[in-house]
């Protein structure tokens, strides 16, 4: 969420919108100057006649980049929508109500917004969307555009077709400042693909599945290797840990939930009983 415009460039547009006319690829508004402007479809979904629009005036008929929109009706005390570029983003921080956030600098604004607060539910639900969206279409997801389903050379090889940097770590889209790397990193190194599902990892190991949210307080959660993972992804993505646990409509059975392995004080300890659970052979002791 943005700030409202504070600096305004010579060449800029605020004005109320009188009507709304949606097209096959776009939507055209026509404002109380008698002005029609072009915004996206995207956008114009959530735009309502008496709002109040603002855009630095471009060449043609197009909005350009930088769109903000202060909306006429609604429960909050000032509700506004903000279509813009952004560059630069930090690292997530925590709020005080502790939930993560990210700073995206807006780039090439002329509106006077230097930078937006995003918060990390937000961004990994967009990107990781299980479900239809409000028009009851499918949008592509992260998964569909950078074609990533296991982290191997060839798909690496395909990333970097994509244009995707060499040391684009996977695990850094949904990890939190509070998860512990010790978890991911010794399932990872056991897994032969990894899937992200909001704050998860599924790793799909040798003889097991393996769901992780590497975080103190949480647990590992064990799965039999079925024979059909897309099916298996399908069912767990349907359904949460709780009804997992109390077995709700056969939920656990279906998808060949074996255990639960707590993140304890010891990581050793934990380790130890995720190689059994895992059906990893033990590690043989040299004897001298």
């Amino acid at each position: 969420m943005g700030s409202a415009p504070a600096i305004r460039p010579s060449r800029v547009c605020s004005a109320r919108i009188v009507a709304i006319c949606r097209q096959e690829d776009r939507a055209s508004c026509m404002l109380a100057n008698r002005a029609r402007v072009y915004v996206p479809l995207s956008l114009a979904k959530h735009i309502a006649t008496n709002d109040e629009i603002t855009f630095p005036i471009p060449a043609g008929e197009s909005t350009g980049a930088e769109v903000y929109i202060e909306k006429a009706y609604s429960s909050r005390a000032k509700a506004c929508l903000y279509l813009t570029a952004i560059g630069h983003v930090t690292q997530p921080k925590l709020d005080k109500r502790d939930q993560s956030f990210v700073s995206a600098q807006v780039r090439d604004g002329n509106l006077g917004i230097s930078s937006v607060f995003l918060h990390c539910d937000v961004i990994r639900d967009y990107f990781y969307r299980t479900q239809a969206v409000e028009d009851g279409s499918e949008r592509t997801n992260l998964y569909q555009t950078l074609r990533i389903k296991r982290l191997s050379e060839k798909t690496w090889s395909e990333c970097v077709q994509l244009g995707i940097p060499d040391e684009f770590d996977i695990a850094q889209i949904s990890w939190r400042p509070n998860y512990d790397p010790f978890f991911y990193r010794e399932l990872s190194r056991r897994a032969r693909r990894v899937y992200l599902f909001r704050d998860e990892y599924i790793f799909e190991v040798e003889k097991a599945v393996v769901v992780e949210t590497p975080q103190l307080g949480h647990a590992t959660y064990v799965f039999a290797k079925p024979r059909d993972m897309h099916n298996f992804l399908a069912r767990y993505t349907k359904t949460t840990k709780t009804h997992i646990r109390r077995n709700q409509d056969n939920i656990a059975e279906q998808l060949g939930f074996l255990c639960r392995v707590v993140h304890g004080s010891s990581r050793q300890s934990w380790l130890t009983e995720l190689r059994e659970r895992i059906g990893e052979r033990p590690q043989k002791t040299a004897t001298l």
